[in-house]
């Protein structure tokens, strides 16, 4: 900033000084006081820093909806995401054309008999890999239904879980490599968000 000022003044005495040394003969000049604003002005906008775009969610209309009638659920999420089913399992992943689709899935959504267990042991039993110490639990709500958010899972990768009990169906979206200081505008928080902010349960 101060090498920008700097330059900004030299020019100015640059034009001044340019100004006052010229005569006029014939037509008329522009004034020096002319000549001087349209340099600063011209200068001010070459050394103003252009600001950077940030990245944002894509509009949820353009968003595919994808609707599981058997598990009762539906959600939204980013076009560019492939879909495989295996069994109970709904997997989203960026590799196009992979036949191993939940081997490398940006997310696992898996469904299962509750067995009489509660938010808490359902949420335990999805983190058993993880090292209790590192892993961070916070509480939220998913379609009105309360979750339990586990966050630093270290597992193959590190893991985002998000545990759900719903009409005796416990549901566990892993999101693979979350890492810390993940950013919501990242393909990984864009999937984390439009699914979980468009998660809803069918009637």
């Amino acid at each position: 900033m101060k090498k920008a000022f700097f330059l900004l003044v030299m020019v100015v005495l640059l034009a001044q000084s340019a100004c006052a040394s010229r005569t006029g003969t014939g037509a008329t000049q522009p004034s020096s006081s002319d000549q001087v604003g349209t340099i600063v002005a011209s200068t001010l906008q070459a050394i103003t820093p252009i600001p950077t775009p940030t990245a944002s969610l894509p509009p949820v209309a353009v968003m595919p909806m994808l609707t599981m009638v058997e598990y009762g659920f539906r959600f939204r999420y980013p076009p560019e995401y492939q879909v495989g089913i295996f069994q109970n399992q709904i997997c989203l992943t960026l590799n196009e054309g992979s036949m191993l689709l939940c081997h490398n899935a940006s997310v696992i959504i898996e469904v299962s008999d509750t067995a009489g267990h509660s938010l808490t042991q359902v949420a335990d039993e999805a983190a058993v890999m993880g090292v209790p110490d590192l892993m961070v639990r916070t509480s939220l709500t998913v379609s009105g239904e309360e979750a339990i958010l586990l966050d630093n899972v270290l597992g193959v990768d590190v893991l985002r879980i998000v545990a759900i009990v719903h009409d005796d169906r416990a549901y566990i979206l892993t999101f693979v490599g979350w890492h810390e200081n993940q950013e919501e505008t990242s393909p990984l928080g864009i999937l984390y968000n439009t699914i979980i902010n468009s998660f809803e349960f069918l009637p």
